[in-house]
C-alpha cells in the first residue's frame, strides 16, 4: 500500500499533540510490524473513550487529556484540503464512537463543531 503524506503528517501531529498515546501506538506497531493508520485510529478511539471515562470519574489530568485530544481532532478535521485525513477521522474515529456504549451521549457533548458536523452526517441526525 503506498504511503500517504497527508496521513503520515497527521499521525506525526497526533503523536506530538497527544504523546500520552505513544506507548499504546508503539505496542500496536510492534504487533502489526508497521503503522496502519485506520487500525491506529480505531485503537485511539478506544483509548480516548477510556480517557473520557476516567475524566467522568473525576480524574482532572484525564479530563485535560481528553479535551486536548478532541481539540486536536477537531482542528485536523477543519482542514478540508486533506481529504485523506478527513476520511481517517470520519471512518476510523467517529464511526467507532459507538464503542462508548452508555457513555456515547455524554462523550458527544464534548465534540468540537467540526467533529459534530461530521458525526451528524454519519448518523443522519442532529446532536442534542
Amino acid at each position: 500500500m503506498p504511503k500517504d503524506k497527508q496521513t503520515d503528517a497527521f499521525v506525526s501531529a497526533l503523536f506530538e499533540s497527544v504523546p500520552e498515546f505513544a506507548s499504546t501506538a508503539a505496542q500496536e506497531v510492534s504487533y502489526y510490524g508497521e503503522l496502519l493508520p485506520h487500525v491506529l485510529m480505531g485503537t485511539f478511539t478506544r483509548w480516548l473513550i477510556e480517557t473520557y471515562r476516567c475524566a467522568v470519574r473525576g480524574d482532572l489530568a484525564a479530563r485535560d487529556l481528553f479535551e486536548r485530544a478532541l481539540a486536536f481532532l477537531d482542528a485536523q478535521l477543519r482542514d478540508q484540503s486533506r481529504p485523506a485525513v478527513q476520511e481517517l477521522i470520519s471512518v476510523s474515529f467517529l464511526e467507532n464512537l459507538h464503542q462508548a456504549g452508555s457513555d456515547l451521549e455524554g462523550l458527544k457533548r464534548h465534540l468540537g463543531p467540526h467533529l459534530r458536523i461530521q458525526l451528524e452526517r454519519y448518523e443522519g441526525t442532529h446532536l442534542n
